[in-house]
């Protein structure tokens, strides 16, 4: 699964989107660029050599830190319900890079959910991760652009943030301790555009000259905790913030050599280990997700109330509930279901419109038993969608067979014989590839419900890159974005130009192409999309 900021695993994930409310938003305390230099274990500049979405393959063009120039690195980008869900890299694109090995970084506020996005069931292996909205910034730099802000920094170039960057990775430990003490503080007591207007107590000149003024690492935790000694119900979430993000080894030193009850934080344990866990050490006291194959084998007669209730009507509650369980022992009457003119999908939001895609393609992917039996009954099914995932699925158990049924299905109407062209173009197909070039022929609606045709035109741009970089050709390096701000007409007479340049593209390159999708055996082998 890829890295969802929140942590959970895999099939954690999809049970908490089938079953709780979606929000709205998603928002998130950046990091600052002190914060990159100090804890990201690769920062440079890089050009993509294999396209990908959410995982690509890049070459190491400048190191600022960590790898050095030439090594070819695979980095994955954090994804986002709320967009980006796919984000893409395409071969010759080049980055700045601030990347972790572990986990990156979560600094999520807000709690993200929504339907469960198929393309995150992959699994592809990365060896650093970003975290989410930060970490990667297209070059060149655009002029007056301040996109450098992804890195947490308002540096107007390259240049300067790389010398920002080297003279802070000089700095003695404490040295940096120091500044990254000083520089959370002032983000988070002194900064409007952190802090609530008139939260904090008078006096706050004197305690950002005493922080700013400060020599030691000691020095500062004292006047932090001091203040928040003083200011507990105010500052008190201030001051743990500072410490958890900025505290090094000698911050942590104090803190476990502080007797608790002289802390003025309810749990200083959690502060010491979320310190620990930052700094590599092991935590103390971490509670570690369950895995996720932790549902229990129903019993007989839970299967049945399960099968009864299946063929019943059941509310979209109801389904959900017995919907993943059932998924992976007792896939049969779920087929039946989905075949059917669906209950759960009512279209009446963009919040259910995909969800043949997302149903088809959960049970297919977690299908317990008899599955190719259970893809060909998809194949049934009034959602075409759920048709496509059957054959689409069926690849996965009878290669020639579930290509045959792709074949069938890619003259379905809209995204879903879409979705059935681009299975059979990286697999090879030639034939399908004007059929999936069509997706670029409407340009998708730009609100949520033209998200899952945005991530099928990104899919092809990702497929033609690395079919074009197999191929050595040039690549169809053909915007696919057009701004929000033209007029409908306009935009209608743009969509059309990008439709033609890439048909133009393939006719010119198709007897020469190779079609190539770097990603396919690794993804076959984990039998999903």
């Amino acid at each position: 699964m890829y890295h969802l900021f929140l942590h959970l695993t895999r099939a954690a994930v999809l049970l908490l989107l089938f079953h709780f409310p979606p929000a709205y938003a998603t928002e998130v305390d950046p990091l600052i660029w002190e914060q990159f230099a100090a804890e990201a274990d690769f920062i440079g500049t890089v050009e993509c050599e294999t396209a990908g979405g959410i995982v690509a393959k890049y070459r190491v063009i400048e190191s600022w830190k960590g790898a050095p120039a030439g090594t070819i690195i695979t980095i994955m980008v954090a994804v986002n319900y709320w967009e980006p869900q796919f984000p893409i890299a395409l071969i010759g694109e080049q980055y700045l890079m601030a990347a972790f090995k572990s986990n990156a970084p979560s600094r999520i506020m807000s709690r993200t959910d929504g339907n469960p996005v198929p393309l995150w069931l992959r699994n592809i292996p990365a060896d650093y991760s970003l975290p989410l909205f930060q970490g990667r910034v297209l070059l060149p730099l655009k002029t007056g652009n301040q996109s450098l802000y992804r890195v947490g920094s308002d540096h107007a170039d390259l240049n300067s943030l790389k010398v920002a960057i080297e003279k802070f990775l000089a700095l003695s430990p404490d040295e940096r301790e120091i500044r990254l003490l000083q520089r959370l503080s002032h983000k988070y007591l002194f900064d409007r555009r952190y802090v609530e207007r008139g939260r904090n107590p008078a006096g706050l000149n004197a305690l950002k000259k005493s922080i700013f003024d400060s020599t030691s690492v000691k020095e500062i935790v004292s006047t932090l905790l001091n203040f928040a000694r003083k200011n507990s119900e105010k500052n008190e979430y201030a001051v743990r913030t500072i410490l958890q993000q900025a505290g090094g080894a000698t911050t942590l030193k104090i803190l476990e050599e502080t007797p608790a009850k002289q802390l003025p934080f309810d749990e200083p344990a959690y502060i010491i280990d979320r310190i620990h866990i930052r700094l590599g050490m092991p935590g103390i006291k971490t509670e570690k997700m369950a895995e996720t194959n932790s549902l229990k084998n129903p019993s007989e007669a839970e299967i049945t109330k399960m099968r009864q209730l299946l063929a019943s009507n059941p509310t979209e509650e109801q389904f959900f509930k017995v919907f993943d369980i059932m998924t992976r022992y007792d896939p049969e009457p779920v087929a039946d279901y989905l075949i059917r003119p669906r209950r759960v999908n009512a279209e009446k939001s963009w919040r259910d419109l995909d969800y043949g895609y997302v149903l088809g393609s959960y049970f297919a992917w977690h299908c317990g038993k008899n599955r190719a039996e259970n893809f060909r009954k998809l194949l049934k099914a009034v959602d075409p969608f759920i048709r496509v995932a059957g054959a689409l699925y069926l690849c996965f158990e009878n290669r020639d067979e579930g290509m045959a049924r792709l074949k069938e299905l890619i003259n379905v109407p809209g995204d879903a014989g879409v979705w059935a062209a681009i299975n059979l173009a990286r697999r090879g197909d030639k034939s399908a590839v004007p059929r999936v070039l069509e997706v670029f022929a409407t340009e998708g609606v730009s609100n949520m419900f033209g998200v899952s045709h945005r991530n099928l035109q990104k899919r092809l741009l990702v497929l033609l890159s690395n079919s074009a970089g197999k191929s050595g050709l040039p690549q169809p390096a053909f915007s696919i974005d057009i701004p929000h701000h033209e007029s409908e007409s306009i935009r209608v007479e743009m969509q059309k130009k990008i439709y033609q340049n890439y048909l133009t593209w393939w006719d010119s390159n198709k007897d020469r192409v190779t079609l190539y999708d770097p990603w396919l055996t690794t993804l076959e082998q984990q039998k999903v999309d």
